[in-house]
């Protein structure tokens, strides 16, 4: 059924040698990540066989030469290519790359104190300094406390911003996508507006950047919390579409719980393959794990029971 496979994952694995030929016969694939292992060599040409490709990781790597432009000509389809190109390969074609060696942390100053006013600021790092992406992105009003939660995607200029809206307000919590454009933040889709008896805990996106988990938080009557945990895709045309219905967690108040690993086309690095994954923390040392299919969010079980079906 290898040809058949779409989603391949097989990061951060300890994995070493020469990247095999054969991964070309996968015409099917759509995401192939195989990040922060010790491959040598080169891209195998036959790799542009992969024409369904839309994501190719292998940052952090050791891989050496050139991408050739037939690669990049032949590969339409591809939105994220990340190389450690910088030092390591030539590659015209690249969306991300990611130096071989990081430059050393230097002493920053310290940070201003904080202001009143709702506003978040992206200061991305370089090697030398801090320079700050002007202007800040601005929240609607005070006590929405916009930019108590952020995320950025890992592999483009895009991050998430949340309004936590916290209780004994009457300001509902919301969540916006912004991109950077060279010279300015613009808003990307719709802003995503949840109901006054939620609190906004987390949000996440993807390392692409075009899936968005976004948790609330409400008070039940038994004094109990439910956790909701949604799951966004952006669908282009300035749209966040919800995939199926939340996943809803119940919880007792004296314990904490979040969500995490939310991954475009994950694969939970065990070379099997479950679309998107998302990790719930359901206990205080368990989570459970959800795949998508048919606009259903289906459990994998918890982490315990899924590593060993995964292994299976």
């Amino acid at each position: 059924n290898a040809p058949l496979m779409q989603y391949l994952d097989f990061s951060a694995n300890y994995m070493r040698g020469t990247l095999p030929d054969s991964l070309g016969l996968m015409t099917n694939l759509v995401t192939l990540k195989g990040d922060f292992n010790n491959f040598e060599g080169v891209l195998p040409l036959e790799f542009i066989k992969l024409t369904a490709l839309r994501e190719l990781d292998f940052r952090e790597n050791s891989l050496r030469g050139t991408v050739s432009g037939e690669f990049c000509s032949s590969l339409r389809e591809l939105k994220i290519f990340a190389l450690d190109c910088i030092d390591e390969i030539e590659c015209p074609c690249c969306t991300y790359c990611s130096p071989a060696s990081p430059p050393a942390p230097v002493p920053m100053p310290t940070s201003p104190s904080a202001t009143s006013s709702p506003s978040f600021s992206i200061v991305p790092t370089s090697a030398y300094q801090w320079d700050e992406r002007q202007p800040p992105l601005q929240g609607d009003y005070r006590g929405a406390f916009f930019g108590s939660t952020v995320s950025i995607a890992t592999l483009r200029d895009r991050v998430a911003v949340g309004a936590t809206a916290q209780a004994g307000i009457d300001v509902e919590p919301y969540v916006r996508v912004y991109d950077w454009d060279g010279n300015s933040w613009l808003k990307l889709g719709q802003t995503l507006n949840f109901a006054d008896g939620e609190q906004l805990s987390s949000v996440e996106l993807s390392d692409a950047g075009d899936i968005l988990s976004v948790v609330t938080h409400t008070i039940n009557l038994d004094f109990s919390r439910s956790r909701n945990v949604r799951i966004f895709t952006y669908v282009g045309e300035e749209v966040w579409t919800e995939m199926g219905l939340a996943i809803i967690v119940t919880e007792n108040l004296d314990k904490e719980y979040n969500v995490s690993g939310v991954g475009n086309d994950a694969t939970l690095s065990y070379g099997v393959t479950y679309g998107t994954v998302v990790s719930v923390r359901t206990d205080t040392r368990v989570s459970t794990f959800y795949y998508y299919e048919d606009g259903t969010w289906r459990s994998l079980g918890s982490d315990i029971f899924v590593r060993a079906r995964l292994l299976s």
